[in-house]
């Protein structure tokens, strides 16, 4: 008659039998032949293989998601800063047209050498001396002024209406005691907005479209202590900003 064997282990039940007829304490796991628990490791080994490949697809899939969320957020703001540039651009474009018009405007203004029309990396920039533009000893606009000012208002009326516009007052050091002023601060300050008042209540300009900044001595064009040095400092510049800058940022 035929043994009975194991089907994985290949060990006849008679054997185990008897073996454990002689020796009863013996375990039964010394009776397994090597390859049988060869084959079992392999079969626990397959299984947690498995198993550690669902887990690292998962893994692979969401971090495959969160990749792809953040390449769809870099081409985004890779977009918008593409357009912003494009923007930018084509305003400075429309800033170095005009200048050389306004420049043409304002030709006995630059050839007396009482102003200046510059393209700069705040905007384009009108600079006009103090001397040129108020009455003496006085911050009220003078006749002759008017000559450099309304040229400058229809330009703010016409090709450059929609930009914002920054007025700057500078000097060229402290204020003597005796000048009635409490600093420069003030001082500077009433210089732009005495221009500004000019294009708004005279000229008709949106007031809303204007900032005035007040520097005092602290931005000095020419720093030689010269006759012609101070007067060049003494200032009101006219900084007309890229449209779609902040107009509040002047530099």
């Amino acid at each position: 008659m035929a043994v009975a064997k194991d089907f994985f282990l290949g060990v006849s039940r008679c054997d185990v039998l008897k073996e454990l007829a002689v020796a009863p304490n013996v375990s039964v796991w010394r009776l397994v032949p090597a390859k049988g628990v060869f084959l079992c490791g392999v079969i626990l080994g397959a299984l947690i293989c498995l198993n550690g490949c669902k887990t690292t697809d998962t893994q692979c899939q969401r971090i495959s998601r969160q990749q792809a969320l953040t390449i769809e957020g870099l081409n985004s703001e890779i977009l918008r800063l593409n357009q912003e540039i494009d923007t930018m651009v084509g305003a400075r474009l429309l800033l170095a047209k005009v200048q050389a018009s306004l420049a043409s405007e304002l030709s006995k203004g630059i050839g007396a050498g009482v102003l200046t029309v510059s393209l700069e990396n705040k905007g384009l920039v009108i600079r006009i001396l103090e001397s040129a533009l108020f009455k003496l000893d006085q911050i009220e606009i003078s006749d002759s002024a008017v000559l450099f000012l309304n040229p400058i208002a229809s330009y703010l009326s016409g090709p450059l209406r929609e930009n914002q516009v920054v007025i700057e007052g500078h000097l060229d050091g402290p204020l003597p005691k005796e000048s009635g002023w409490r600093s420069g601060w003030e001082y500077t300050q009433a210089m732009a907005v005495e221009v500004l008042h000019y294009f708004v209540d005279v000229a008709g300009l949106s007031s809303k479209r204007f900032t005035v900044t007040a520097f005092d001595d602290h931005c000095r064009l020419d720093p030689l202590d010269t006759a012609e040095s101070r007067e060049r400092n003494r200032r009101v510049e006219i900084v007309i900003v890229p449209k779609g800058a902040n107009g509040c940022v002047i530099a």
